[in-house]
């Protein structure tokens, strides 16, 4: 995974997913797993479990590059079954509904994580990896390294967000990461703390839209297109490669 050049939340992923088939056949070594029993797990996964379409494809791809590229099956005859297509919208915040969820964070850092990614568009893993060095109040950007893509990118620091990272800063003086671990300071929270985070903050508000985290960033969008910032502009705030990922 290290040589194809796979991301650490990647590889994490993909351990995840080799261990979820082990729990699965107990008593059956790894390598005398058949193609039948990685078919019966997918479909177990997809009809009882009910994952999305989505996580599912994480696992098979997993699995397929642990027995196919790694074991060198001469056959690798389980699959993933298509996915019915639907085409849907995220489910929108207004600006005050997005202020009542932040507002209601009593706690300074997790207030902080999610303005992040209000006001600079950020996703939940690039929120968890910055680094006190990545904030430049001088140049007022912030240095997303190696977002999404193995791509670096600045976006803009708004005078509101420099002064709540201040304060959170002479509150907790985070020496490496921006957001350590409370036991563990040498190592950055996960993104699924953020997601916590969020869904308890959005509950306290009393807010019943559907949607995570990210929900946040896809607001950042689309309340800076409503405000009439070109597309492009916001492309490129939000690191996409494509148009189309931004449309």
């Amino acid at each position: 995974m290290i040589l194809k050049g796979f991301s650490f939340e990647t590889q994490r992923a993909y351990w995840s997913s080799l261990r979820g088939l082990i729990g699965f056949y107990p008593d059956v070594p790894l390598l005398k797993i058949t193609n039948e029993q990685i078919q019966k797990y997918i479909l177990h996964l997809i009809k009882v479990k009910k994952l999305a379409h989505s996580s599912v494809n994480v696992i098979f791809s997993a699995l397929r590059l642990f027995f196919h590229d790694l074991l060198e099956w001469d056959q690798t005859k389980f699959f993933l079954p298509a996915r019915v297509k639907y085409s849907r919208l995220p489910d929108i915040l207004s600006v005050d509904e997005v202020f009542s969820i932040i507002k209601v964070c009593t706690n300074i850092r997790d207030r902080v994580i999610l303005m992040l990614m209000y006001d600079a568009g950020l996703r939940a893993s690039e929120v968890a990896h910055l680094k006190a060095e990545h904030i430049d109040s001088h140049r007022m950007l912030i240095k997303v390294e190696q977002g999404k893509g193995h791509k670096d990118r600045y976006v803009v620091l708004s005078k509101m967000m420099l002064e709540h990272l201040r304060l959170y800063w002479k509150t907790f003086h985070p020496k490496h990461w921006l957001f350590p671990l409370r036991l563990h300071p040498d190592k950055s929270i996960h993104r699924r703390f953020i997601s916590q985070i969020y869904h308890q903050a959005k509950k306290k508000a009393g807010i019943t839209k559907n949607g995570g985290a990210h929900t946040l960033r896809h607001c950042f969008a689309t309340h800076m297109l409503e405000g009439g910032t070109p597309i492009d502009i916001v492309q490129r705030l939000l690191g996409h490669k494509s148009l189309t990922s931004t449309m």
